[in-house]
């Protein structure tokens, strides 16, 4: 059981973190476990036209230079491997 100044603690930290979370859309609770090895990747840019894009963490990732490389999340990047965009140069899949 909490106490009340612990209960009111939690209530507006809990407060806080949400609406940190509306103004950046960043949820900072969304992964808590520490990222593995193979949610890396490196790509190469293969296609003209991307630009930078936006990551699910709210980040951004540029991708203007033709023959760039870069050490990505896996996530952030799939379907742009997929469309050709970008191709995977470490050796496993996307």
């Amino acid at each position: 059981m909490l106490s009340e100044a612990e209960l009111e603690f939690y209530t507006e930290y809990d407060r806080l973190v949400s609406d940190f979370s509306v103004e950046t859309g960043i949820s900072v609770g969304s992964d808590l476990s520490p990222p593995e090895e193979d949610n890396y990747i490196q790509v190469r840019v293969v296609k003209a036209g991307l630009g930078k894009i936006v990551t699910d963490s709210g980040g951004t990732l540029s991708f203007e230079t033709v023959g760039s490389t870069h050490f990505v999340r896996r996530v952030d990047v799939e379907q742009l491997v997929v469309q050709g965009f970008l191709e995977q140069i470490d050796g496993s899949h996307a």
